[in-house]
């Protein structure tokens, strides 16, 4: 597996990966709740400009398939941070999430922040981010529970 940043090629694999693991959320969230949130992220032009403002890496496997996707903005903000439904706790999401982690070493940020869905709650817990709030917000106008967590950067 190779971790690399993105280009604007890789739009539609990304958008792929994220509507198959918000879809499989299935299990911690209602039928509305996923439709709303796979909606907000469905505009590619939109997903686009969302990640050429980030620090964006790509686990890509040795046979070239995109794997997760993590972006990182200038405040320390892990703002997106998906993995293939079948990749899930196989490293994937380590991986994305130690890159992240030097990329804010290396631009001097103090610490992580994100707002993370219920099924990657126990990821980031388990990777010393804490939860600071529990949150609702409106997404589609559905509201979604989102744990908002913290992190010191390494």
């Amino acid at each position: 597996m190779e971790i690399r940043s993105y280009s604007p090629e890789d739009i539609e694999n990304i958008h792929s990966v994220i509507q198959r693991s918000v879809r499989a959320a299935c299990a911690y969230y209602k039928a509305d709740q996923i439709d709303a949130w796979a909606s907000a992220l469905d505009d590619k032009q939109m997903l686009h400009n969302r990640l050429a403002k980030s620090d964006v890496k790509i686990a890509v496997s040795n046979g070239g398939r995109t794997l997760g996707v993590a972006s990182l903005l200038n405040d320390g903000v892990l703002d997106l941070f998906y993995v293939e439904p079948d990749c899930q706790r196989k490293e994937v999401g380590s991986r994305l999430l130690l890159e992240i982690e030097k990329s804010a070493l290396t631009n001097r940020i103090n610490f992580l922040e994100t707002e993370a869905s219920v099924i990657a709650f126990s990821f980031f817990k388990g990777k010393g981010f804490k939860q600071i709030r529990s949150q609702h917000k409106l997404v589609q106008e559905i509201s979604l529970n989102y744990p908002h967590l913290l992190a010191d950067a390494p």
